[in-house]
């Protein structure tokens, strides 16, 4: 007796086949995964997004510049300048958390639509015989 996995293969056609193993290729690599993002239908988003995260990284930069740069001890300013440094760096990371969460959303979405694309050609394929 065969498998379901064995069965499932033999149900499916070469087109299917080709389906799954670019989804193969896209997810054996991060750099793809990650330029697929800003290819999808949420591109926009993303762009924004990342382009905020950029934002937020660059003005971390500027406040630690501005820290570690300032010519006299005063305190108010030097505090100043790391609390903010600590609030880009903290929304830097949160924003860059949450592309990446949506990378593996939509990972799972890919992976979901290969599971229904299976089960709808195997449906197909028993209907005929």
């Amino acid at each position: 007796m065969t498998s379901i996995d064995d069965k499932i293969k033999q149900a499916l056609n070469e087109e299917f086949n080709d389906i799954v193993d670019n989804n193969e290729k896209l997810n054996s690599s991060f750099y793809k995964q990650f330029i697929a993002g800003f290819k999808g239908k949420n591109k926009r988003i993303y762009k924004l997004g990342y382009f905020i995260v950029l934002i937020m990284y660059i003005a971390c930069a500027y406040s630690i510049y501005k820290f570690v740069n300032y010519p006299s001890d005063e305190i108010k300013f030097l505090l100043s300048s790391a609390v903010s440094s600590l609030f880009f760096g903290m929304a830097a990371l949160i924003g860059e958390s949450w592309f990446y969460n949506e990378l593996g959303r939509d990972k799972v979405m890919r992976e979901i639509k290969i599971v229904e694309l299976q089960l709808a050609q195997v449906l197909k394929n028993q209907e005929k015989e």
